[in-house]
């Protein structure tokens, strides 16, 4: 997240890292990027952040696809976006119901596939 702080600053972020030493460095690295305005970090894990709270979620290597899909999917509120970042291995053609597939991209010369979906509006 912080790459993506830095590419594009109209953006306002908020990391979740339940690991207690890597939320320190995280904070770290906000603070010395000068970022704080608009990067928060949360010691929590995504399952434990009240539900539909996210216009976006986006996680990279945290869990096989089908379980990110799963947690992602009660992140974003209605009408928000999941991206998940796959081996061209991975299964993401049985998204939950909420989840819908609106664009996949090949990457690192199709051995990767950035993939969005939509949750399905209220």
């Amino acid at each position: 997240a912080i790459p993506l702080a830095v590419l594009c600053p109209e953006l306002s972020l908020r990391l979740l890292e339940p690991i207690a030493k890597k939320a320190a460095f995280l904070r770290t690295a906000i603070r010395e990027l000068g970022l704080g305005q608009r990067l928060t970090v949360d010691s929590r894990r995504a399952d434990a952040v009240a539900p539909a709270t996210f216009d976006v979620a986006l996680s990279r290597a945290t869990l096989p696809p089908p379980q990110w899909l799963a947690v992602a999917s009660n992140l974003v509120r209605p009408g928000g976006r999941v991206f998940l970042l796959a081996s061209v291995s991975a299964d993401w053609s049985a998204p939950p119901p909420a989840l819908s597939v609106t664009g996949q991209w090949a990457y690192a010369d199709g051995r990767r596939w950035l993939v969005e979906l939509v949750r399905a509006p209220a």
